[in-house]
């Protein structure tokens, strides 16, 4: 069977603690899609291009050199470059047959849809990924209740101070909430039909049903994804035991009542309410610090001399 190499490409995003591994665990159900967790396509674009090492040096060497050749040389330059791998030629088609294999490798054969789940994906440039697959790339945009995502990454940083945990993001109330804020930031002044913006909170506790339906319809497949992924033990939800009342109080005298409205307002109504948030500066706070460690080394230095 031929695989096929013109599927739709799909990133599954938002603020790290957000709900995007099992955003991508309820996609991964579905036998048309397939999509890798944290590999970052840009990332694998460049690293595929290397194999066009060749066809670089050409360029580099023969694209104004045409060297003398012996009477039974009759060969062009051209004639070079069309035995040498190009990009314009298989990159598209080596990206799309290393997603197709893998999935064959679970039983997926010829998935419409692949792709990566990447937490802060509005990082990253994928302009030049969407050329080379010559299709714009869709995106699910996934966002949770801030007080829930920064009391999530504090857990885990928590955890990592006792050696459970690899957590290295962020390890402050302040890095956290900035972190929630970038992945709202993102979605609310990047409005487009290509992204789906999916409240955690809807899919899991409110709406699972509409949700599905608006995933499915998003990606232009049948809802049949596997909805016994999701959670649905409300108490199992809205952990909070990180956070204090000094943490609610500086989250929320930032944030405001988008807080108290999150869970019974809908997304468009709180974007529009709500806008984008300023982000906390911690580089002046780390700037201080700093600065009195070099003005005590100064101290120190003179009192030696």
């Amino acid at each position: 069977m031929e695989d096929n190499l013109d599927q739709d490409w799909l990133i599954v995003g938002g603020s790290p603690r957000s709900g995007t591994t099992l955003m991508a665990l309820l996609l991964n159900s579905h036998p048309n899609i397939f999509l890798t967790n944290e590999h970052n396509l840009p990332q694998i674009l460049n690293i595929l291009k290397k194999a066009f090492f060749k066809e670089n040096e050409f360029y580099r060497i023969n694209s104004n050199f045409e060297r003398n050749k012996g009477v039974k040389e009759t060969w062009t330059n051209k004639d070079i470059l069309d035995q040498t791998l190009q990009k314009k030629n298989s990159l598209n088609g080596v990206a799309a047959f290393l997603y197709q294999q893998n999935a064959r490798a679970l039983g997926k054969v010829n998935p419409l849809i692949v792709g990566d789940k990447l937490p802060r994906y509005y990082f990253v440039d994928f302009e030049e990924f969407s050329n080379v697959v010559e299709k714009p790339i869709k995106i699910i945009h996934i966002s949770r209740h801030p007080l829930d995502v920064i009391n999530s990454m504090l857990i885990r940083y928590q955890n990592r101070l006792k050696g459970k945990d690899t957590w290295t993001l962020t390890s402050t109330l302040e890095e956290s909430l900035n972190e929630w804020i970038h992945g709202w930031n993102s979605v609310v002044k990047n409005e487009s039909q290509q992204i789906l913006h999916i409240k955690y909170e809807d899919l899991c506790l409110f709406d699972t049903k509409i949700i599905l339906e608006k995933i499915s319809s998003f990606l232009l497949i049948p809802n049949t994804f596997n909805a016994n992924i999701i959670e649905t033990n409300q108490s199992k939800h809205f952990e909070r035991k990180a956070l204090n009342d000094d943490h609610i109080i500086k989250i929320k005298n930032h944030l405001g009542s988008l807080l108290n409205d999150w869970n019974e307002t809908n997304l468009q109504v709180l974007i529009e309410r709500y806008g984008e948030f300023p982000t906390i500066n911690t580089i002046k706070k780390e700037s201080k610090i700093l600065s009195k460690i070099n003005s005590l080394k100064k101290k120190i230095f003179r009192k030696k001399i």
